[in-house]
């Protein structure tokens, strides 16, 4: 049985637009991707990112060098209107550790 991948997806950003594609051709650097002979379907960020609420933390202006910053791993990304949004699923994330704010536990990271 052969075990290769048969794809790999990319998201690129030509021209400021967030696309995904997949492609049978393997790349060592990202210069060696030519956007223009990829098969690109457009990302509707609006369904990526929730809209902020004041009732969530913000970040700070500036971050600490060793902060991790989550969002939405893209290249899972395919519109399927018949499944959850993207950004329902960071907004619940986001619901959960809020809830972990007021609600601290000594086992679970601190938000």
């Amino acid at each position: 049985m052969n075990q290769a991948l048969a794809l790999s997806t990319s998201v690129v950003r030509p021209y400021g637009d967030l696309y995904y594609a997949d492609t049978e051709d393997r790349f060592a650097t990202s210069s060696e991707i030519d956007l223009e002979n990829l098969d690109k379907t457009p990302i509707n960020t609006d369904g990526c990112w929730p809209l902020y609420s004041p009732r969530f933390l913000q970040a700070p202006s500036t971050i600490s060098p060793d902060s991790y910053v989550k969002g939405p791993d893209l290249s899972l990304y395919v519109y399927d209107p018949k499944e959850t949004p993207v950004s329902d699923l960071v907004l619940h994330e986001v619901e959960a550790y809020e809830l972990l704010k007021r609600h601290p536990h000594p086992n679970i990271v601190e938000y």
